[in-house]
Parts: structure tokens; C-alpha cells; sequence
């Protein structure tokens, strides 16, 4: 077993014990609530020892996870060789969103800021996404939804990344995810069939082009002294 792998299990298992701590719970009396950062990002997330948890805790707004769809199921991870059966999509993102949204009003933050979910692609196109739009449409009460070219907001907004199969998404008439827009999108693709993606693609621009970013490895305070957050990392 290679070293990177030992210690994402070390990792891993060291949270979880707490993996249900967090999940749409009120701050304890006493604990100061966390404020969340709208203009953050969690870079490959589910690399921590609490996918999406550690990120909620910490006032992230934006989450990533890869997937790879095997044996008909939508599994995160990094690499392929890294799949695990129990480490879904559902499992790790889409059904504790939900349970959070629910406790908290219809929000992932009381009263907070939107949320998005950004779904890396690593296997094919179109077989991976006709998967996970099947299983987004199981999760319409808290996803945003692009219906008529309309785009409806709600607690989450999914988008679309790496191979994003464009043509299919753009000729739905309801969709639950937005694409993740390209500089080369924007000469062929209108919000109107974006959905959601443009200002994530044009807040990635601005960071790349040296906007103050915050970085992130998950530890607590870690993030003391930014102060314009556009994209944290917490990947590394």
C-alpha cells in the first residue's frame, strides 16, 4: 500500500467517530455559530477525514467531489484505484446536504448564502451523467433545478465539471446541475443554457489571475489572516 493511501485511511479513520457530530446540529450553547464564506471553495474534499463536514465546519460555501461510476454506482474518489464501494455520492454529499437543509430551514447555513456542490467527472461522459441524473432527480427538494432554461434556485446547486457531457444537459428540458463554464463556453453557450456555472468559471478566473485566495488543509485555523476569500483549497 502506498504511503498517500495509508494516510488517507489513517485519516479517514480518525474521523469517524465524529462523522455525526455536525450534520444539520445547531451549535452547542455557548460555541460561537460558524459564519459562513460564500466566495470559498473545498478542493477535492472527500480527501479529508470528514468529506463535507470538515468544509461545513469551517464555513465553506463550495464543496468538490470526484466521481467514477462503476458497477452502477456514482463512487468518489481521486483515482481509480482508490474507489471504495460504501464511498457514494449519496452517501458522502447528497444525503447529508439533505438531512442538514432540512434542520436548518431550507438552507445549509441558517439563513446563509447558496451552496454548490461541484461534480468532477472522471469517467465517461455520457454514461456517467444519464447515472447521476437519475440520482440528482431523487434530491429535486433541495437541488436547484434549470427547467424551460429557467433556472430555479434552491439550497444546492450541483455543476458539472471535468467531462461534462454538454450536449445531453443542454437539450434537457429539466436538469438539477448547471456546467462548469469554460472560457471557450461563453462564445457558444448563454447563462440561459449554463444554468448556474458562469460566475463559478469566471470566480476561478479571477483567482488564477491573483485575486487573494484563502488556502485551506483542514485544520482549524488555518485560514486566519485572509481576507477577500475567492477560492479555498482544501486539497492539496
Amino acid at each position: 500500500m502506498s504511503d498517500d493511501l495509508s494516510r488517507r485511511d489513517a485519516l479517514r479513520a480518525a474521523g469517524a467517530a465524529g462523522l455525526a457530530l455536525t450534520v444539520g446540529r445547531p451549535a452547542p450553547a455557548g460555541e460561537k455559530p460558524v459564519v459562513p464564506l460564500p466566495r470559498t471553495h473545498a478542493h477535492n474534499d472527500y480527501e479529508h477525514p470528514r468529506p463535507l463536514l470538515d468544509a461545513l465546519a469551517h464555513g465553506f460555501c463550495s464543496v468538490e467531489s470526484d466521481i467514477y461510476l462503476a458497477d452502477g454506482k456514482l463512487l468518489v474518489a481521486h483515482e481509480r484505484k482508490d474507489l471504495k464501494p460504501d464511498r457514494t455520492l449519496e452517501k458522502l454529499y447528497l444525503d447529508p446536504l439533505r438531512e442538514r437543509v432540512k434542520a436548518n430551514g431550507g438552507k445549509v447555513y441558517p439563513g446563509g448564502p447558496a451552496f454548490h456542490l461541484l461534480i468532477d467527472v472522471k469517467t465517461g461522459a455520457a454514461e456517467t451523467y444519464a447515472a447521476l441524473d437519475r440520482v440528482l432527480a431523487r434530491y429535486a427538494d433541495v437541488l436547484s433545478v434549470v427547467r424551460g432554461g429557467k433556472f430555479e434556485p434552491k439550497a444546492v446547486t450541483a455543476v458539472v465539471s471535468g467531462n461534462r457531457d454538454k450536449e445531453a444537459m443542454t437539450r434537457q428540458a429539466v436538469r438539477f446541475a448547471g456546467i462548469d463554464g469554460r472560457p471557450e463556453d461563453l462564445g457558444s453557450l448563454g447563462q440561459r443554457q449554463l444554468g448556474a456555472a458562469v460566475p463559478l468559471a469566471q470566480g476561478r478566473a479571477d483567482a488564477r489571475r491573483g485575486t487573494t485566495e484563502v488556502a485551506w488543509d483542514g485544520r482549524e485555523g488555518s485560514r486566519a489572516g485572509t481576507t477577500t476569500p475567492v477560492l479555498g483549497d482544501a486539497g492539496k
